[in-house]
């Protein structure tokens, strides 16, 4: 399990999620501009690289799934929040400040059959360290 704690607008407070993650795997963020001379030359300037998380949860759906939306919609404007890797909401491991990189995806992973109501859906984002 994974425990987030955000602050979160529609619950007006902060809220510890646990989250069910499918892969947590490492990436590499780079802030980096680079150049062109006319020519040809490029010259890059590399002002910080950090290693963050790419994060995709396990299939969910109904309340946990809009548990979910509403922690994403929540830290999509760059907001900090605490993700515990290997912790849960009432066993924290080493929990570490984040914020989003980019913005999310959500995918149908298992239709049910009834327009759409019960399909189980998947999240991924890209976190790094704040």
């Amino acid at each position: 399990m994974t425990a987030v704690t955000y602050t979160s607008v529609s619950a007006g407070g902060q809220v510890t999620l646990n989250l069910r993650c499918r892969a947590i795997d490492p990436r590499k963020h780079v802030d980096k501009t680079q150049n062109r001379a006319r020519g040809g030359r490029a010259e890059t300037l590399v002002w910080s690289e950090q290693i963050g998380r790419a994060v995709t949860t396990a299939g969910v759906q109904g309340s946990e799934r809009e548990a979910i939306r509403d922690f994403l919609d929540a830290i999509e404007g760059g907001d900090a929040f605490q993700f515990d890797e290997f912790g849960s909401d009432g066993r924290p491991d080493s929990p570490v400040s984040m914020i989003m990189v980019g913005t999310y995806s959500e995918e149908r992973v298992a239709p049910q059959g009834d327009g759409g109501r019960d399909d189980y859906f998947r999240f991924s984002f890209n976190i790094r360290e704040a």
